[in-house]
């Protein structure tokens, strides 16, 4: 299966461009399924929707035809949508398949006809096409938040909007514990799945609700910690976050103190002398499935427990590590990547506040809560290792 997924990649470009050549002269194809839109039709009226840059959009709902600029929003639409929302997803962003390999490969196998979802480019990587996203015809195309920033992302909302193609913002990146809940209703309302929406919502919101009543408990100075990406493997270091970005907001928000701040603004690898001063009372490194470095941490639907504790244990062999007393109190731990950054993202600030404050969170079991969370609403089955330790 993967080697065939190679092959259709290394053809993808070419598909590209003589799909957008065949988009501009015929109706537009979902999945294998002719589709267009007719003006005889009874279209349904206008309705509004506020999205997450403010911003008052006017579509027609639900949305048939859908274009995600970032495909790892998925996630998000999946559990909202089921497997029906990949039939109408008409094209999307090439970063699930770049930066979420576990996830394409498990919906793929699941799904095999994403493999057939147009791939329309990723602004992050200077690749996204604005002629194939008109010629493709949706209902609504959906941005990340983050792009909003973006050099010329202005232009290219006017010249959707020319087109008669609405953008609208949803956000779990930039304010990650705040904005997952409003995002989720927006996407029920663009699927037409308000009700579904809002049992997700409400069941996040149960999650992080333990959290902070806990919190409200606890006594005594707050536990200091570090985390790091571990893409890189325990050659080099990966880049750590402040308590304002990412997975240094998961520790705030897990009631402990980031080592970094005051050191890092947003993102950086930590000088590995000031980690050693600082000596944390815990580390994280998180982990997915990175391709092209076998020494990266690894998480996700197709990890194994053995595996990943082996690749977590080799981080703790870095030089100078065995004086840190997290490495001597197995006080090391790994998460998911995505647990700064998704709708399930509670599972990570339980995860965090469990590590740091084990007595107070003794019958909270995040692992347990997103497996729950996994098979209520997500269309896939639940397999791998999302969080583990070095404590038993």
């Amino acid at each position: 299966m993967e080697r065939i997924s190679r092959l259709k990649r290394s053809l993808r470009p070419y598909a590209m461009a003589l799909g957008f050549f065949l988009i501009l002269g015929q109706p537009c194809f979902t999945l294998g399924r002719s589709e267009t839109k007719d003006p005889a039709e009874t279209a349904p009226a206008l309705s509004a929707i506020t999205d997450m840059a403010g911003r008052t959009v006017e579509l027609r709902l639900p949305a048939q035809r859908i274009i995600l600029a970032s495909s790892r929003h998925l996630h998000e639409f999946a559990a909202v949508g089921g497997a029906d929302v990949l039939d109408r997803i008409c094209g999307w962003g090439s970063d699930l398949n770049l930066y979420d390999r576990d996830t394409y490969l498990t919906y793929e196998e699941a799904f095999p006809r994403i493999d057939d979802i147009p791939d329309i480019g990723y602004h992050y990587k200077g690749t996204f096409s604005l002629e194939m996203v008109i010629g493709l015809n949706p209902d609504v195309v959906v941005f990340p938040l983050w792009l909003e920033s973006m050099d010329g992302i202005g232009d290219d909302i006017a010249k959707l909007a020319q087109a008669g193609i609405p953008v609208v913002y949803i956000d779990y990146n930039i304010d990650p514990f705040n904005n997952p809940v409003p995002s989720t209703k927006i996407i029920g309302r663009i699927l037409g799945r308000e009700d579904r929406a809002k049992e997700i919502t409400d069941f996040y919101e149960a999650q992080v609700n333990l959290v902070r009543e806990r919190l409200e408990k606890r006594t005594g100075p707050e536990t200091s910690a570090y985390i790091e990406v571990g893409s890189k493997g325990p050659s080099e270091y990966g880049n750590s976050y402040s308590s304002a970005q990412g997975l240094g907001a998961l520790i705030v928000k897990g009631g402990g103190s980031d080592i970094v701040d005051g050191m890092i603004e947003k993102s950086a690898p930590v000088n590995p002398e000031y980690l050693l001063q600082a000596d944390p009372d815990v580390i994280i490194i998180s982990g997915s499935y990175w391709t092209g470095n076998d020494t990266a941490m690894r998480l996700g639907y197709h990890a194994d427990e053995a595996s990943s504790r082996a690749l977590l244990e080799s981080f703790t062999e870095r030089d100078g590590w065995q004086y840190l007393n997290a490495v001597k109190n197995k006080k090391v731990f790994s998460l998911f990547h995505g647990f700064s950054f998704r709708i399930y993202n509670f599972a990570g600030i339980q995860a965090v506040a469990a590590w740091l404050y084990p007595d107070l969170f003794r019958d909270v079991d995040p692992a347990a809560n997103f497996r729950e969370f996994h098979e209520k609403f997500m269309p896939v089955p639940y397999s791998g290792v999302w969080m583990t330790g070095l404590d038993d």
